[in-house]
């Protein structure tokens, strides 16, 4: 009856053994997985922070390109509102080109028909001397 009983025990000694060696086995394996999960876990975190930076640095670049934005469109209204003041500037300069091409060509007129008044009297001025030449001589 011992014997029955040490080779129970013995029986049940072996059965725990197993089972412990089973259970450290499965406290093994779940370390190695958690081990695992921790590095996968550090990586995602690490790569959570590097998208982090990229987005903040995305974001200063979106804020600069906003603030280029505003400024060219500043600079725009001002070149535009500086095109209208010149291209009104512009007009008038071409009305008084007009106006003095109108004045220049009256002038021309005027001096054409001095030149040709000129000529006529001078010529008449001959025709006088002639005259009163032919006046004087006897026939």
């Amino acid at each position: 009856m011992i014997a029955k009983e040490e080779e129970k025990l013995k029986s049940e000694i072996q059965g725990t053994s197993e089972q412990i060696k089973e259970a450290n086995d499965y406290v093994a394996e779940m370390q190695r997985r958690k081990n695992l999960l921790l590095k996968e876990k550090t990586t995602v975190e690490e790569n959570c922070l590097e998208l982090e930076n990229e987005i903040n640095k995305n974001r200063m670049e979106l804020n600069n390109c906003q603030g280029s934005r505003i400024a060219l469109e500043n600079e725009l209204k001002h070149l535009s509102s500086v095109y209208q003041k010149m291209k009104s500037e512009n007009s008038k300069l071409l009305d008084e080109l007009y106006e003095f091409t109108r004045v220049d060509e009256k002038v021309r007129k005027m001096i054409s028909r001095e030149d040709r008044a000129r000529e006529i009297k001078e010529s008449a001025e001959k025709e006088m001397k002639v005259a009163a030449a032919l006046i004087k001589e006897p026939y």
